[in-house]
C-alpha cells in the first residue's frame, strides 16, 4: 500500500510573562521566550492577515499594533545591535570573580543601550549613529544601577537584578560527559545528550572521527542554547497554519 502523508495538530501552551520583586536570569529567558512567541502571534494575527486583505482588495481599515521587534533585537541582536545575550556571553572572559563579572556585564549594557558614555571614548555597536545612544526598550535605573537594568517588554517594564547571571549562563556539562552520554545504551538518554551537543545521536565511530575538541566545562552558553531552541520552535511554527485560542 502506498504510504499516505499524514498531517498533525500540535498544541503550544504559551507560558506566562514573569515579573517578581526580584527578577533574575530565569525570568529573563522566560520573558524572552514570551516576547518571541508574542512576535509570532503579532505577525500572523496582524501583519499576514492584513497583507492578505490588501492582496484580495478587501475594503478594511488598517489596525495598528504594538510591534515588539525592537525589544527582541535588544535581547537577541539585530538592526546592528549585538544583543544582550551576546554581551552576557562575552562577560565570562577576563579576570575577576563571578560577582565582578556580573557588574561588568551590567555596566556594558548601560553603555551599549542606556546612552551612557563608553570608557576611554570607545564607540558602541558598529559606530553608526543608529547603533549609539539610548535604546527605547532599555532603561538605566536611578538606584542600584551597578547590578540592575530595566527592559521595556511587550507586557510591561521588568527590572532585572544581575546576581549570578554570568555563572548561571555557563554550560556546566563538559564535552567528555556529553560524549559519554551520547554513547548510552538507553535510547532516551542517548537522545537527550545528543540534543545537548546540537546534533543527532553519535556512535563511538562518529566520535572517533570528530576533530579534537578542547576539554571545557563552558561549552555553548545556556542562553545561546535557549536562543537556538527557541528559534527552532518558531521555525516549526512558521511552517504551520496557526490558530490561537484565548
Amino acid at each position: 500500500k502506498a504510504k499516505l502523508n499524514a498531517g498533525f495538530i500540535g498544541v503550544l501552551d504559551i507560558y506566562g510573562f514573569e515579573q517578581f520583586d526580584t527578577n533574575g536570569f530565569e525570568q529573563l529567558l522566560i520573558n524572552y521566550a514570551n516576547e518571541k512567541l508574542q512576535r509570532h502571534f503579532n505577525r500572523h494575527l496582524f501583519e499576514v492577515e492584513q497583507e492578505l486583505y490588501e492582496s484580495e482588495g478587501v475594503d478594511w481599515s488598517y489596525i495598528t499594533f504594538n510591534d515588539n521587534r525592537p525589544c527582541l533585537e535588544l535581547i537577541e541582536g539585530g538592526d546592528c545591535n549585538i544583543g544582550l545575550l551576546s554581551i552576557l556571553d562575552d562577560a565570562w572572559g577576563g579576570m575577576g570573580s563571578a560577582s565582578e563579572k556580573d557588574v561588568k556585564f551590567v555596566s556594558h549594557l548601560h553603555q551599549q543601550f542606556g546612552g551612557l558614555a563608553s570608557p576611554k571614548g570607545k564607540k558602541k555597536g558598529n559606530g553608526s549613529s543608529q547603533c549609539s545612544g539610548k535604546h527605547k526598550n532599555y532603561i538605566t535605573p536611578k538606584f542600584g544601577n551597578d547590578r540592575q537594568f530595566i527592559i521595556v517588554h511587550y507586557a510591561g517594564e521588568v527590572r532585572y537584578t544581575a546576581n549570578e547571571f554570568v555563572e548561571k549562563n555557563v554550560e556546566s556539562l563538559s564535552n567528555e560527559l556529553k560524549d559519554l552520554g551520547s554513547q548510552s545504551s538507553i535510547k532516551l538518554a542517548k537522545d537527550i545528550f545528543a540534543c545537548s551537543t546540537g546534533g543527532d545521536s553519535s556512535t563511538s565511530a562518529d566520535l572517533a572521527t570528530t576533530p579534537a575538541r578542547r576539554s571545557t566545562i563552558r561549552g555553548v552558553s545556556v542562553a545561546s542554547q535557549f536562543k537556538t531552541s527557541l528559534q527552532t520552535l518558531v521555525a516549526d511554527l512558521e511552517q504551520t497554519q496557526p490558530h490561537y485560542i484565548r
